[in-house]
C-alpha cells in the first residue's frame, strides 16, 4: 500500500521520478527502484521525507510495503 502511497504523493505534487533524480543527484533506474522497495537507501528515504512526504511510507530505509 505504501509503494502506492509515494506515488499517489507524487502524483498529487506532480513530482516525477527523473525530477526526483534530477534534484537528488542519481539516475532515475535508482529512484524507480527505489520506489518499487527493491533498493534501499537511508539519505534518499530522509530526501523524500524531507520534501514532505510522510514519513508513514518508509520502513527500514525503504518504501514500506
Amino acid at each position: 500500500m505504501a509503494k502506492v502511497s509515494v506515488r499517489i504523493w507524487m502524483l498529487k505534487k506532480q513530482i516525477k521520478a527523473r525530477r526526483i533524480a534530477e534534484e537528488y543527484g542519481s539516475s532515475e533506474v535508482f529512484i524507480c527502484t527505489f520506489l518499487e522497495g527493491i533498493s534501499t537507501s537511508k539519505p534518499l528515504t530522509e530526501f523524500f521525507i524531507k520534501k514532505g512526504c510522510p514519513a508513514k511510507y518508509f520502513k527500514n530505509n525503504r518504501v514500506a510495503s
